[in-house]
């Protein structure tokens, strides 16, 4: 038996803005017609010397496919769900790039879109999704 836990994931996300930017400036697909919850056995994308990925994976899990997550793994808990990043992570470079603006701006520029990204536009312009899964003490 396993203790409590929590697993912190910050993922893609695939807002219509990540979309736009992931499909013109990212080499990785973001495929929100992917089917993660499929059964065993049906065919996997073509996957040439194993790079595959798709952008969309975190949205489709943990959004749009919350409830069948739920169903297929009840002993982890979806315990938040928060969109962030619309200027901040492209202005960064992201992981591989180099930023466009120096460190030192940046908590000004993440505090300057906070404030005005409420909630509601962040589900359409976030580039990251941070995800928070709890097992709970048995």
């Amino acid at each position: 038996m396993f203790a409590a836990g929590r697993v912190v994931l910050f993922e893609p996300a695939a807002t219509p803005w990540a979309r736009f930017v992931w499909r013109r400036f990212h080499h990785e697909p973001c495929d929100l017609s992917a089917d993660l919850f499929a059964a065993a056995g049906t065919p996997e994308p073509e996957n040439a010397n194993f790079t595959y990925s798709n952008m969309a994976t975190a949205s489709l899990l943990f959004l749009s496919g919350r409830d069948r997550f739920e169903a297929l793994v009840p002993e982890l808990r979806i315990e938040r769900v928060e969109h962030s990043d619309f200027v901040v992570y492209p202005a960064t470079g992201g992981f591989s790039y180099r930023g466009f603006v120096p460190g030192a701006l940046l908590p000004a520029l993440h505090a300057i879109e906070s404030a005005i990204t409420r909630p509601t536009a962040r589900r359409l312009t976030a580039m990251r999704l941070l995800v928070v899964l709890e097992k709970p003490a048995a």
